[in-house]
């Protein structure tokens, strides 16, 4: 067991990271939903806590954390620029990229995926839901992606805080 799990709990632990992690992804999917855009503090605090928390409970781990959180930055950013040079259009912002970064430092490099496929599922249903079939009748066909990255993070990061373990372990 580790050291600083010594002094508080796992249970407290666990009870304060998921506090933690739900006001933070509120914070972002209200400041996303209204204006757009992640800021940049938002972003910051996400991974600082990601990496504290994942210092103090089983799993993802310090390590984990710190792979997931560069491999979530590049992930991301190769997305971004090749949909970019793709399409010629922005695709994903700056904003949705550095929290895929941050959110890496809460569910360690193998929960991106999972993640990224909870926010995406979630994504296109509510879009399928609320804009019909003619997407292209709508007038402003932009998204903010950072409510359904929330989603998806709190699903994974939740899951593993709880379990204390992978979310693959929890699949399996």
């Amino acid at each position: 067991m580790r050291e600083p799990a010594q002094v508080m709990s796992i249970p407290a632990v666990q009870c304060f990271a998921l506090v933690v992690l739900l006001a933070l992804c509120s914070s972002v999917s209200i400041t996303d939903w209204r204006r757009m855009i992640i800021p940049d503090k938002q972003n910051l605090l996400l991974a600082i806590s990601g990496l504290i928390v994942s210092s103090l409970l089983p799993f993802p781990g310090m390590l984990d954390a710190s792979a997931g959180l560069l491999a979530g930055g590049l992930i991301s950013w190769t997305i971004r620029s090749l949909h970019r040079e793709v399409r010629k259009v922005e695709g994903l912002g700056l904003g949705d990229v550095k929290f895929i970064a941050a959110a890496g430092s809460w569910v360690g490099g193998l929960g991106l995926a999972p993640m990224l496929l909870f926010a995406s599922l979630t994504a296109l249903a509510y879009a399928g839901l609320s804009r019909g079939r003619n997407i292209s009748a709508v007038q402003n066909p932009h998204l903010p992606f950072g409510p359904f990255l929330c989603v998806g993070l709190v699903v994974v990061a939740g899951s593993q805080i709880i379990s204390g373990q992978s979310i693959y372990a929890l699949l399996d």
